[in-house]
């Protein structure tokens, strides 16, 4: 049966398809797990090229290569997916799922990579700086700990030409997917749905970009962490101060809002929706830098420090708070925090950090339409540049 035939045949032809000895291969086949147990998963299909089936089977793949991704740091529950409309070659979807931090943030290889960095400092007081850089970093750690938090995973399947049997729908290719600026998406190969159930942990990480923090990484990161500091204290003396935790709560609270600047009025919304995140945490608004939204003093438009992201060398969010004003540095993906933001190096998105759990970044957003997430994943294949809100030129907490 070939799918690109699938929209245009007649009903009662459908019909006879539907019935037809390939269709038996799914009939009936439906993951028992689908339904019962923890582990269930439930299924909205609205996919014009995709059957019911079909949409259960690749859940069920999707699921277990989350599991494989991410299992020995988290425990999921309530899994949900959701297919969009697609066309013959690639369909876009959803996996949402309670996912939950359950590595004990004291005892990680990460944090006793710092203890032992820590342990050759000779200097008393860079010592005590690099014990709270260590503590800081424990703290936003246990915020995450044992919490359940509603995941998005964005992903897309890339299907073969003719699908009459299970073989052929293992041969679907799963990207992962993220959708940025316009609408555009970035997807990026993962591996054939019927690898999956041979695959180990290791090999999902591999395949997906993602690795397990390690001691050595705990030690550079304390380190490098240290070497950015000013060597003798931990925060500034300015009158600015930004609170991490401020920031983060209003992304979760607001990023389903519906966006001010819309793919209606040919614009996207997501340089505006990180400045006012950022606001919340308490960076002040700037006119004179032309970081300002629609609201401020009865202007009618965002400052363009506030509404633009960067990326086209035009001013924005980037431009104003890190490389002008130095209120947030550049730091690795290891090491950013929840509060700093997401540049994307090669599209025009920026977004919030909301945690960053082991090594696994999640972010609030807006774009050109309303936003059904509150928090996604990111994908470890994607080229971004992490901005940390900077101690040595503001008031910091988390």
């Amino acid at each position: 049966m070939k799918r690109k035939l699938k929209k245009i045949i007649p009903f009662g032809i459908a019909l006879n398809i539907f019935l037809m000895p390939c269709q038996n291969v799914y009939a009936g086949s439906v993951p028992k797990d689908i339904k019962e147990g923890s582990m269930q998963i439930q299924v909205e299909n609205n996919s014009f090229v995709l059957t019911d089936d079909e949409t259960a089977y690749i859940s069920v793949c999707t699921r277990d290569f989350i599991l494989k991704r991410y299992g020995d740091q988290f425990s999921f529950d309530n899994f949900s997916s959701d297919f969009e409309k697609g066309n013959s070659d690639y369909v876009n979807f959803d996996i949402v799922a309670d996912m939950t931090y359950i590595e004990n943030p004291y005892t990680t290889d990460y944090v006793n990579g710092m203890r032992e960095a820590i342990a050759v400092i000779e200097d008393a007081g860079d010592r005590a700086i690099a014990e709270q850089i260590k503590d800081i970093y424990i703290k936003t750690q246990m915020d995450t700990y044992l919490v359940p938090e509603e995941t998005g995973f964005r992903y897309q399947i890339k299907m073969p030409s003719v699908m009459e049997t299970k073989e052929d729908l293992d041969k679907c290719i799963l990207c992962a997917r993220t959708e940025i600026g316009f609408g555009n998406d970035l997807v990026s190969p993962i591996c054939s749905l019927g690898d999956i159930s041979n695959m180990t942990s290791e090999e999902a990480k591999e395949l997906s970009g993602g690795s397990v923090l390690t001691r050595e990484d705990g030690w550079e990161s304390l380190f490098e962490e240290l070497e950015g500091l000013d060597q003798i204290k931990l925060f500034a003396a300015e009158t600015i101060n930004y609170n991490c935790n401020a920031a983060v709560t209003y992304a979760k609270n607001h990023a389903k809002d519906k966006p001010e600047f819309s793919k209606d009025i040919g614009q996207s919304d997501c340089a505006n929706f990180v400045s006012a995140c950022i606001h919340k945490g308490g960076i002040p608004y700037d006119k004179a830098g032309e970081w300002y939204p629609s609201t401020y003093k009865d202007i009618g438009y965002p400052g363009n420090n506030w509404m633009r992201t960067g990326f086209n060398n035009n001013g924005g969010v980037k431009t104003y708070l890190a490389d002008t004003k130095k209120y947030f540095k550049k730091v690795t993906k290891k090491n950013v925090k929840p509060g700093g933001f997401l540049y994307w190096n090669d599209k025009s998105h920026v977004a919030l950090v909301v945690s960053n759990s082991g090594g696994n970044l999640k972010y609030s957003q807006h774009s050109n339409e309303k936003q059904d997430k509150v928090v996604l994943t990111y994908n470890d294949k994607e080229s971004i540049t992490c901005f940390n809100p900077n101690s040595s030129t503001i008031n910091v907490t988390w």
